[in-house]
């Protein structure tokens, strides 16, 4: 059995969480709609490059726990799928 549950901040939690229920929990990678952000985020200053491998990254390392503010830099060992 599989579950999708949006884990931005709540990842150690969702992977013991996991771990105890004996069910996956899926995190994705990504952002929201780009119209739920300032026209000053930084999201808007990089490339398609470079997001991609900020995904790829979240998918074969582990998610952030940051990015609201500034370029994420906080990594979990929690990856993304």
């Amino acid at each position: 059995m599989h579950s999708l549950l949006d884990a931005e901040g709540w990842l150690a939690f969702l992977a013991e969480a996991s771990k105890k229920a004996g069910v996956h929990i899926i995190a994705s990678t990504g952002f929201h709609k780009l119209e739920y952000y300032d026209e000053t985020h930084w999201i808007f200053s990089k490339d398609v490059d470079s997001l991609a491998r900020l995904f790829i990254e979240e998918i074969e390392n582990g998610m952030y726990l940051d990015g609201d503010e500034q370029y994420p830099c906080k990594q979990t060992e929690y990856k993304a799928e």
